[in-house]
């Protein structure tokens, strides 16, 4: 029988194959974190909407998804919170969805993205 009460997230034994995947969709299956080796793919969209992430991992301007994520979906989580360096550090993103979480705020280093960011989607928080 199933446990539900342990936590699930991306299977980490398959990083070391996937150096050239750009898009990973992993939305709707009851992720409770984000595992911080996604962080060094280089993706260019990711969603993982529709889970029950409460906090995103640290991002720092040193890891490879800083430069290359441009779509980040976190729609439909249990977000309450956004730190400033992990908004600050997504160099090239252009769609940023945070839609029906609980967010109560977003950082002000969305503002540094004027540039590229294309669409934000914050509401129903």
């Amino acid at each position: 029988q199933e446990n539900h009460h342990e936590d699930r997230s991306f299977p980490i034994e398959l990083g070391n194959s996937l150096n050239n995947l750009e898009t990973l969709l992993l939305s709707f299956n009851h992720l409770v974190f984000l595992p911080p080796a996604l962080l060094s793919f280089p993706l260019v969209r990711l969603d993982v909407s529709h889970n029950k992430i409460k906090k995103l991992p640290p991002l720092h301007s040193d890891v490879t998804i800083s430069h290359t994520l441009k779509l980040f979906n976190a729609s439909c989580n249990e977000l309450t919170e956004l730190e400033d360096s992990t908004i600050e550090n997504l160099r090239v993103i252009e769609e940023l969805i945070l839609e029906t979480n609980q967010l109560s705020s977003l950082p002000s280093s969305i503002g540094l993205h004027t540039e590229s960011l294309i669409l934000l989607w914050a509401g129903q928080n």
